[in-house]
C-alpha cells in the first residue's frame, strides 16, 4: 500500500505526479520553481523552505509551511496526511487523509480506500473508493478497478479500467489486455493494444508492460501459454493464493528461460523469500538474462553494497536497460563522475525513459539552452511507449512549454 500513497509536496504543488516506493525531495533548481515563483514568489519561498525542513527530517516545522501554503493550494493537506502517515504516526495520518478529503482532494479518498483494503476492511474500502471517483483522479478508477477485479466482480472491474485505459494510463489498458486475452474477444483486444502501441505521452508505462504487451501480441503458441500462465499467476497473487501462484510461476519457468525472472520476483516481492528469490535472479542471469542484473544491482543497492551494485548495473546499462543506466548515473554523479554520468542518462532518454528526459531538461534549463529544451520537449509529446511518465510530469513538460514560449517572445522583441 505504501508505495502509491508517498505523494511528496512538491509533486503535489506543482503537479508533477505520484512518486512510489520512497520519499525524494525535489530540486528546487528547475522550471516548476521558477515559475511559480514569478506567479506567487511568497507560496514559492513557502515550498523551499518546506523542502528545507523536510529534507532535515523536521516534519512538524514542515507542517506549520504546509498549512501556510494551503491557502494557495489545498493539496498540502494530502502532503500533510503522506507526512504523518509515512514518518509521524499512521492513525494521525489517517485521520488527515479524512481532513483532505472533506477540503476536496480526491485522491486522500483513494488512499483511504487502499488503507482499509490493506486491513481487510472491504465494505469501508469500497465506500472510499466510490467517493474519490473523479475524472481528475486517474488513481481512482483504477484502484477501484483492480479491487473489483480482485474481488471477482470483473464485469463492474472492466468499466473503470476503460475509464482509467482513456485516461492514457498503460497500467489500466494493459488489464484490459489480459482481461480480452482470457475471454479470447479479439476486436477488443486488438482495440487495447493499439491503443497502448499508439497513444503518446502514455502514463505509467515501463520495461515490465512492454515485456507483457509482446507476449499478449506474440503468434508463438509458447508465449500464448506463457501469458496466460502469467495472467493466472497475477490473479492468485492479487488474492494473496500464493500457494496457486508459485504453481502458476513455476510452470513458466519450466516452459521458458524468461519464466526464472518472474518466480525470482514472485519469491523476492510477495512471498518474503528474499534469499530464494535472490538465487533465482542470480539463475536467470546465468541463463543469460541479463535483466536479471538490473534486479540484482537494485537489492545491493538497497542493502547499500554500493560496488556490488555499479558491478550488476553497468551490466545491465551495457544490455540498453534504462533502470540501470539511470539507478548507475545517480551513484556516478554523487561519486564525482559527472561526464560518464551525464552520458548514461543522455543514453536513457535516448531510449525513451522520461526519468532521464527529466535530468537532461533541468540541465538544459539552468544552462538556458532552448534550442535542447525544445528537442527534449518533443521527444516527450510525440513519443509512444514513453516510459516512466505520468500526469503530473506532463504539467511539468507544460511549465517547459510556456517558459519556451516566453524565452521566444523576449528574443524577438530584442
Amino acid at each position: 500500500m505504501k508505495k502509491f500513497i508517498l505523494i511528496i509536496f512538491f509533486c503535489i504543488l506543482i503537479s508533477c505526479g505520484n512518486r512510489e516506493k520512497e520519499v525524494i525531495i525535489e530540486d528546487i533548481d528547475d522550471v516548476s520553481f521558477h515559475q511559480e515563483n514569478k506567479k506567487n514568489p511568497e507560496k514559492a519561498q513557502l515550498m523551499a523552505r518546506i523542502a528545507y525542513e523536510l529534507n532535515r527530517e523536521n516534519y512538524k516545522e514542515a507542517e506549520k509551511y504546509f498549512l501556510k501554503v494551503a491557502k494557495y493550494d489545498k493539496t498540502a493537506y494530502v502532503s500533510i496526511a503522506d507526512m504523518y502517515y509515512e514518518h509521524i504516526d499512521e492513525n494521525e495520518g489517517k485521520k488527515r487523509y479524512e481532513i483532505a478529503f472533506e477540503k476536496g482532494n480526491k485522491k486522500a479518498g483513494t488512499i483511504l480506500g487502499m488503507i482499509a483494503e490493506d486491513n481487510n476492511d472491504y465494505k469501508k474500502a469500497e465506500e472510499w473508493y466510490k467517493k474519490s471517483l473523479d475524472k481528475e483522479n486517474v488513481l481512482g478508477y483504477k484502484s477501484f478497478a483492480t479491487f473489483l477485479y480482485k474481488t471477482n466482480r470483473k464485469n463492474e472491474a472492466e468499466k473503470y479500467f476503460i475509464e482509467a485505459g482513456n485516461r492514457k494510463d498503460a497500467d489500466s489498458m494493459l488489464d484490459l489486455i489480459k482481461i480480452y486475452y482470457m475471454k479470447k474477444d479479439n476486436e477488443k483486444l486488438k482495440y487495447w493494444q493499439d491503443k497502448i502501441l499508439n497513444t503518446k505521452e502514455i502514463f505509467r508505462f515501463d520495461d515490465e508492460a512492454n515485456d507483457l504487451l509482446e507476449y499478449s501480441l506474440s503468434k508463438d503458441r509458447m508465449d500464448k501459454e506463457f501469458f496466460e500462465l502469467y495472467i493466472k499467476g497475477e490473479e492468485s497473487i492479487l488474492k494473496k493464493d500464493y500457494d496457486t501462484a508459485e504453481k502458476y510461476f513455476l510452470q513458466m519457468e519450466k516452459l521458458k528461460k524468461e519464466g526464472i525472472l518472474y518466480t525470482a520476483d514472485f519469491y523476492y516481492r510477495f512471498k518474503d523469500e528474499k534469499e530464494k528469490g535472490m538465487e533465482k535472479y542470480k539463475k536467470a542471469y546465468e541463463n543469460g538474462l541479463k535483466k536479471a542484473a538490473v534486479f540484482i544491482g537494485i537489492i545491493e543497492h538497497r542493502n547499500r553494497n554500493i560496488d556490488e551494485a555499479k558491478k550488476w548495473y553497468r551490466i545491465a546499462a551495457n544490455a540498453g536497460y534504462t533502470d540501470s543506466q539511470i539507478y548507475l548515473a545517480q551513484i556516478l554523479e554523487e561519486e564525482g563522475y559527472k561526464l560518464e554520468s551525464f552520458d548514461l542518462y543522455l543514453k536513457a532518454a535516448e531510449l525513451k525513459d522520461y526519468r532521464a528526459i527529466k535530468y537532461l531538461l533541468k540541465y538544459y534549463y539552468r544552462e538556458k539552452k532552448l534550442k535542447e529544451i525544445k528537442e527534449w520537449v518533443d521527444v516527450v509529446k510525440n513519443s509512444t511507449k514513453l516510459k516512466n511518465y505520468n500526469e503530473g510530469q506532463s504539467g511539468r513538460i507544460k511549465q517547459y512549454e510556456k517558459f519556451l514560449n516566453e524565452a521566444t517572445a523576449i528574443n524577438k522583441k530584442q
